[in-house]
């Protein structure tokens, strides 16, 4: 068998690598703030913002903007790459986006929906199902392992992988996994590997699943060749280390990337600029980071302190600083465009529209201006570039229109929360004088307080001298305490130099015990050790005794089936000469029928000729014998010898058909025959051909279970030595 091929090189990839990209959107903008539009089952357009003022579209594989978008993304972007992994090739799908736009429930799935990871493993039973129906030699079997990566690991997590016979298994493992979430902020990963071996080849196919958790990291997707774009790219949507880590120990870079792309259709989440200010601590907007479609959440400030206050003032000056620019600027704008200038240009565009309907209508407007009669097609031009000017100029003073719309309202709201932060202030200023009348009671509070304590010291100095007294009197105490104590000490040390003495001697005596003990274990330990040895010599002998007698009779039953087919094949071939030698007999036989049937027809048309020209001489001759009945003349005898040879011939003629008719018959039979025994020869052989090739599947499930149990014996044997290692006596004291 040829080695396992698990990377190949650039040159030796045959496949063409694109990604496959496919969009879901999440439709959250209730209050019209709409920022992408889904314009096509492959298109999305951007909506006009304060960043990108025009128009723009981008081109997918696939836009999704449903509820439930996994079946369509499914048959739509990632069916289509599933087909190449059962032929050794690494498909990576990933599920990337914005926050709380729903990758994770399109990944899992819910309570009545199928998840993305589902239906690709079901796809993949599937696809691993209907090859091995195309060809009955085909052995394949599936591992998987599921992982919870995190971005706080510095080092490469190892992802466990574990065979899965059927589709139940691969779910429960997964179930098994999405319980064991470590962090919510952790990326699920899952891998699938499909390991097919046909043809004497063996190759290794991977799956990857990747759900890619919030919207602040990504997985390094393959440029090739690596160009600045890419790390461009890296700057603006930083990459997870630990997930690229994962990702390229298992998938290399010769993988094919399916990207699944989540985001939301609310203006906020159109475009976001690298590097913003923070916002304003007042309000400011949350949303949960677990992919779940839940709303955003307003977070409301806590109880006023002086730093949030002086915060909220610094915000309300930035934001006030802000509403002047703004202001300044829609005054430009008003001067700009202002009533009289509208007139006029609706003045303008009035005429120049007169002027283009009467160059329509084929009326000279301006006869100084256009002579000739041949300027029709100029006109023509004109009047289109013109009308094509008015229609942007109705856009921009639109666009203007709502960029002024949207701006009175950034004021009209910079003023609310100024109101709202006058308000604070002014509450914060009533508590600091409810603060400042709590001051002044805690004051006198404490003034009383005083009073008291200065009664409680001098009661105190009073118990002081009270305590001196007795301090005198404990300390007489203490030393006759103490010389009872060093008498009763002497004492004890007497009396724990014997038991030392006594100690040394019971050990003394436990250490032979235990020597003793030691040799007598070892020696057991010896024996269980060569009985255990000798057994495992006689089962691998027996196990490779069976072995050898298997494959000798695979090997004897292999030979027979190959001499079978090998007569089988002699039989076929004499049958198939017996037949064509039967078929141009035949084919002979029946051209002289033929022959021999023309003949008779020939003779039967000339012997039916003879004998009505023989009737009509027989008629003429009576009538002439009747004529001369009178005269006494007698009439010749009829001729009747060429009519019994031309019967004889025709009688000859008749039985050479009949025995050429039995010749063809038993020539036909012979032809079944051989038919019958050709179809008998041709089922044998297929019959063979099968049995050949359930052999040839019984050999290599045989290696492969050979293998298995020399793998088994060699993980027994280091088992064995590690617990003989274990059992070596070590007793100390």
């Amino acid at each position: 068998m040829r080695p396992i091929a698990r990377r190949q090189t650039v040159q030796e990839f045959e496949y063409q690598r694109s990604m496959a990209v496919g969009v879901f959107l999440r439709a959250d903008a209730v209050d019209g703030k709409v920022g992408l539009r889904r314009a096509s089952n492959t298109c999305i357009r951007l909506e006009p913002s304060a960043m990108s003022p025009g128009v723009a579209s981008i081109n997918f594989d696939a836009v999704v903007e449903a509820p439930n978008p996994t079946d369509e993304l499914f048959h739509q972007v990632v069916k289509p790459c599933l087909s190449i992994v059962c032929g050794g090739r690494d498909v990576s799908v990933i599920a990337a986006g914005c926050s709380a736009s729903g990758k994770s429930h399109m990944m899992r799935g819910g309570t009545s929906t199928v998840g993305m990871v589902e239906r690709c493993l079901e796809a993949m039973f599937d696809l691993v199902h209907d090859a091995s129906k195309q060809d009955a030699s085909r052995l394949t079997y599936i591992e998987m392992g599921c992982l919870w990566v995190e971005d706080t690991s510095e080092t490469n997590a190892a992802t466990a992988l574990q065979a899965v016979r059927t589709l139940n298994d691969a779910l429960q493992l997964y179930e098994a996994h999405q319980r064991a979430m470590v962090a919510t902020n952790a990326h699920s990963a899952v891998l699938c590997r499909v390991h097919s071996s046909y043809q004497d080849t063996v190759v290794v196919g991977s799956l990857a699943l990747v759900d890619v958790n919030g919207a602040s990291s990504m997985v390094a997707l393959p440029c090739d060749p690596p160009s600045s774009t890419a790390n461009n790219l890296e700057s603006v949507i930083p990459h997870s280390s630990a997930l690229n880590l994962w990702h390229s120990t298992y998938m290399g870079s010769s993988y094919v990337p399916c990207l699944l792309l989540g985001l939301r259709t609310h203006a906020s989440c159109q475009q976001q600029p690298d590097h913003t200010s923070p916002l304003s601590p007042v309000m400011t907007t949350s949303s949960d980071d677990s992919d779940d479609e839940s709303e955003q959440v307003v977070m409301t400030s806590q109880l006023p302190t002086k730093r949030s206050l002086d915060a909220a003032l610094k915000a309300l000056a930035a934001e006030k600083a802000l509403t002047l620019r703004c202001a300044v600027r829609i005054s430009q704008l008003n001067d700009m465009i202002n009533e009289h200038k509208l007139k006029l240009v609706q003045l303008m565009a009035n005429q120049v529209q007169t002027d283009v309907t009467a160059l329509k209508q084929r009326q000279d407007v301006v006869p100084s201006l256009y002579p000739s009669e041949h300027n029709t097609l100029t006109m023509s031009q004109f009047s289109s570039r013109l009308t094509k000017v008015i229609d942007e100029t109705k856009q921009v003073v639109a666009m203007k229109d709502q960029y002024i719309a949207q701006l009175e309202q950034k004021v009209q709201d910079g003023a609310a929360l100024l109101a709202t932060a006058e308000a604070a202030v002014e509450n914060e200023r009533a508590a600091r004088v409810s603060t400042a009348s709590e001051l002044e009671v805690t004051a006198a509070q404490l003034y009383e307080a005083r009073r008291q304590l200065a009664d409680q010291v001098a009661e105190n100095s009073s118990l002081t001298s009270a305590f001196e007294a007795s301090k005198i009197e404990a300390a007489a105490w203490k030393q006759q305490v103490q010389a009872q104590h060093r008498r009763a000490v002497h004492v004890l040390e007497k009396k724990v130099a014997e038991q030392s003495q006594v100690l040394h001697r019971l050990k003394r005596q436990c250490d032979e015990v235990v020597a003793a003990e030691g040799i007598r274990w070892q020696a057991k330990i010896d024996a269980l050790r060569s009985e255990q040895a000798d057994k495992e010599q006689e089962q691998s002998r027996a196990a490779v005794g069976r072995t050898e007698t298997l494959m000798a009779q695979h090997a004897a039953a292999l030979d027979a089936l190959t001499n079978d087919v090998a007569s089988w094949e002699t039989k076929y071939r004499d049958v198939v000469q017996m037949k064509e030698v039967v078929q141009s007999h035949l084919e002979t036989v029946r051209l002289e029928c033929a022959q021999l049937q023309t003949k008779v027809a020939t003779l039967q048309e000339a012997s039916a000729a003879r004998f009505l020209r023989d009737t009509t001489n027989t008629k003429e001759t009576v009538d002439q014998g009747t004529q001369h009945d009178d005269a006494g003349e007698e009439a010749p005898p009829p001729r009747g010898g060429q009519d019994t040879a031309a019967d004889a011939m025709i009688q000859s003629m008749i039985a050479e058909v009949e025995q050429a008719r039995k010749r063809d018959a038993h020539l036909s039979h012979a032809l079944a025959m051989a038919n019958r025994h050709e179809h008998e020869a041709n089922v044998r052989l297929s019959h063979v051909q099968g049995d050949l090739h359930s052999c040839r599947r019984e050999n290599l499930e045989l290696l492969w279970a050979l293998h298995k149990r020399d793998h088994s014996l060699r993980v027994l044997e280091q088992r064995h030595a590690f617990v003989m290692d274990r059992c070596n006596p070590s007793l100390s004291y």
